[in-house]
């Protein structure tokens, strides 16, 4: 089975900062590809609940509920490994060094 670890120098990062990583990839026999690509976004998200009362009339309510939202930051197409030309990845441990910076 092949595999794919992501190692970068930190967690989290906002816009601006410089993302710095490493990319293990370990294929223990040929697969049929191209190359590889890694596919990096950023985003928030949160989910709150509320509640409250309100007068209708002689009667007060209570309303509750729940919200949630993400908002995307930014998406990123990285081209790790590109044999053009070739149709196989060959077996092995391949390190991929990425420096990149955050929108």
């Amino acid at each position: 089975m092949n595999e794919i670890f992501i190692r970068t120098d930190k967690g989290e990062y906002v816009g601006g900062e410089t993302i710095f990583g490493i990319v293990y990839v370990h294929i223990p026999q040929p697969v049929e590809s191209k190359g590889l690509k890694l596919k990096v976004k950023g985003y928030e998200k949160c989910e709150w609940e509320y509640s409250y009362v309100e007068q209708e009339g002689d009667n007060w309510v209570k309303h509750t509920g729940d919200k949630k939202d993400k908002k995307e930051f930014f998406r990123v197409d990285i081209k790790l490994i590109d044999y053009p030309g070739m149709r196989c990845m060959f077996l092995g441990v391949y390190c991929v060094f990425i420096k990149r910076q955050a929108d």
